[in-house]
């Protein structure tokens, strides 16, 4: 009586524990989601679906379990199968969302996503026999779910993604300089270890009491808390970093300058002109020259240690650390003409200007630091355009 009252009072606590997070990732996904459509969002909201279909087929197990009726093993079979391939489908669905959320504008081809449905197929097929092999779980002659005989492979069809996630973040961090971008992948694989916890734990437990929902739970609203931080330190035009995280990281940086005396460097990059070019060629192509700059920048900063940032409206920011001034002035030189190269076939020249400061100790804080630089490009500014006149003075 002991030992059944105790499996009653798990179900029961799996019940309510099932329901609160399917009512909770509802509210989560209808009342903070809506309206996201972009490729990785809607990756990201297809992990929701199938959470949804295992909660609800977990809810219908804790109840039917142990409960003897008609066609009772046949129903408490295909239960647990969903639960099961729901997992899953879990696990692969967040797999797509970090392919997404890496390559979100990428076309992959038939080869790559037959390949990495193979796994899936095979572990569905795995969970569809199980009645027969017994390997993944199986029903006993009192309708009870039992663990299977083979632990290991239940672990493998659910985690298979998961670690595959974790593996090809975890090496993304090797590769990548930036300090962001390693963030970012950091992050996504951290998140990736919840679920696994959960999945570990369901094997080797015997009390039959799940914390998977609350671990899937945890997972996606850390995700979600991640989206939205983003959406605050983002650029929404250029996607790079904004003035906020840009001045949050140089706070950092600084800070720290006492202990780390590296030299820091703050490069400013002007585009000269874009008003008029906004004038002549409207702001559709003036948000195509801030998007094509933005995707150059990136790509000469990802091969360097260095922070990037949209700092305003035609104006970027560069933060490095570790480079000497000789190697900054390489640096920029290097900027000037990637930038200035018409290799779009632009019916305008682009010219920028660029300007640097490196960091010294009395300077009081960020904002004089910035500000310094500032007034260097304007006074960079200034000469050009003395320049300028002067020239057409001499051609008259």
């Amino acid at each position: 009586d002991f030992i059944e009252k105790g499996k009653i009072m798990v179900y029961q606590i799996n019940i309510l524990m099932y329901v609160f997070s399917l009512v909770f990732l509802i509210l989560l996904e209808s009342t903070f989601l809506a309206g996201e459509n972009s490729s990785e969002q809607k990756a990201f909201r297809s992990v929701f679906h199938y959470a949804y279909i295992l909660f609800v087929s977990q809810i219908a197990w804790n109840v039917l379990d142990g409960r003897i009726f008609e066609g009772a093993s046949i129903v408490n079979y295909v239960l647990c199968g969903i639960s099961a391939a729901a997992t899953t489908m879990c696990s692969f669905k967040w797999f797509c969302y970090y392919e997404r959320l890496t390559n979100p504008k990428k076309n992959f081809s038939l080869i790559h996503n037959i390949l990495v449905l193979i796994p899936l197929v095979a572990f569905i097929a795995l969970i569809a026999t199980s009645f027969i092999t017994k390997w993944i779980f199986y029903i006993d002659d009192n309708n009870f779910y039992e663990k299977g005989t083979q632990p290991w492979l239940y672990i493998l069809t659910s985690c298979f993604y998961l670690i595959l996630v974790i593996v090809c973040a975890l090496i993304s961090v090797r590769k990548k300089v930036s300090i962001a971008e390693k963030k970012r992948y950091v992050i996504v694989a951290c998140f990736s270890f919840i679920p696994l916890i959960a999945i570990g734990y369901k094997v080797f437990d015997h009390t039959n009491l799940s914390i998977s929902q609350l671990c899937i739970v945890l997972a996606l609203t850390c995700v979600y808390v991640n989206i939205q931080q983003q959406k605050i330190t983002r650029d929404a035009l250029s996607n790079l970093n904004n003035r906020f995280s840009f001045e949050k990281y140089l706070d950092d940086v600084i800070l720290q300058y006492p202990e780390n005396r590296e030299p820091i460097s703050l490069i400013l990059i002007d585009v000269l002109n874009f008003k008029k070019l906004n004038d002549n060629f409207g702001h559709v192509e003036g948000d195509i020259l801030i998007c094509d700059i933005a995707a150059k920048l990136k790509k000469l900063c990802s091969s360097k240690k260095c922070f990037l940032a949209r700092y305003s409206g035609d104006t970027f920011a560069i933060v490095s650390i570790g480079m000497l001034t000789s190697e900054v002035s390489d640096f920029k030189e290097t900027i000037k003409k990637s930038l200035e190269k018409n290799d779009n076939n632009k019916k305008y020249e682009i010219k920028v200007l660029l300007s640097s400061k490196s960091y010294e100790m009395q300077l009081k804080n960020t904002k004089e630091f910035i500000q310094k630089t500032l007034a260097q490009i304007t006074e960079d500014k200034a000469k050009i355009k003395t320049e300028n006149n002067a020239a057409k003075l001499e051609t008259k």
